[in-house]
């Protein structure tokens, strides 16, 4: 197996690499044709003020993944706005996404911009666990069906929630999640901390189905829980299931956030397989100046 560090991260340049990122895409999330952001647009961004970063192998130099995005405007200001991030499957789970996030963090700085945002499934443990305790993106705004309907392998078959990340890219939050060892806390340490859990869930066979809780009064830390692996419904052909948990993480996520509480972490039990949404009471300065958060 290679070593993380020997990828390696740089601009897609030439017309073949865009035309490599065309096909991470469907080799990423099994995304059809009629879905995947097509070579002449990467290009026209990534000519015209965007980033497009490639992941190679330094032995065969293939593109093993890549980040994509474009600058845009919001009531404060412009900001990045990232809308792709793929990795080749035998190459998740190894470090490259993080290593694509830090050089499109660099390349957006670079351009004067302090804000990146992008939309992920807060149903995903991995693209939690990334955004939320490894890059240091905080999650104040859910939005049901961003998307409509979509058809790939990873997305079809439940409504395409997204959460909207937000990652203030110099802030003293940003900086402590990106370059800590601390693992974050785990959901047993934070019960013992006070935290409230607002959704959990039974045994469903060798799966398990979502049960709402509410939000207790005068909480100031709370637990929201989300599948383990969304991929082993899919095997169990239980998008009933799956489509449960959106359903309860929807209601309790908006109830969250309408009562002004921020999207922090992903707290995981490896042992018991449970993971949950970790939410503070807190101004978003609060959350943006500690290091960290707990």
């Amino acid at each position: 197996m290679a070593k993380r560090e020997e990828v390696i991260i740089r601009p897609l340049v030439r017309y073949e690499e865009f035309e490599e990122a065309v096909k991470v895409q469907e080799l990423a999330w099994g995304m059809p044709e009629i879905e995947r952001v097509p070579t002449h647009v990467l290009i026209a961004a990534a000519r015209n003020g965007g980033v497009a970063l490639g992941a190679f192998e330094p032995s065969s130099g293939r593109l093993i993944g890549f980040v994509f995005g474009f600058t845009g405007l919001g009531p404060r200001g412009p900001y990045h706005y990232s809308h792709m991030m793929g990795v080749v499957p035998e190459w998740q789970g190894r470090g490259v996404g993080f290593r694509l996030k830090l050089a499109q963090r660099e390349a957006a700085l670079s351009r004067g911009l302090r804000l990146m945002r992008w939309t992920f499934d807060p149903l995903q443990r991995g693209n939690s666990r990334l955004n939320l305790g490894k890059l240091g993106v905080v999650i104040r705004t859910y939005v049901r069906s961003y998307y409509g309907e979509m058809l790939d392998e990873v997305n079809r078959g439940i409504p395409s929630d997204r959460v909207v990340a937000e990652w203030f890219l110099d802030s003293e939050r940003v900086r402590a999640v990106t370059s800590a060892k601390r693992p974050s806390p785990t959901p047993s340490e934070l019960l013992d901390r006070g935290a409230v859990v607002c959704l959990d869930s039974l045994p469903e066979g060798s799966l398990r189905r979502p049960r709402v809780l509410g939000v207790r009064p005068g909480a100031e830390l709370a637990l929201v829980e989300i599948p383990w692996s969304v991929s082993e419904y899919r095997k169990e052909g239980r998008l009933d299931l799956l489509r449960e948990w959106r359903s309860a993480t929807a209601e309790v996520f908006e109830r969250l956030i309408r009562l002004g509480f921020v999207d922090v972490d992903l707290a995981q039990d490896r042992r018991r397989r449970r993971c949950f949404h970790v939410f503070v009471r807190a101004s978003l300065e609060e959350v943006l100046s500690r290091a960290p958060w707990w």
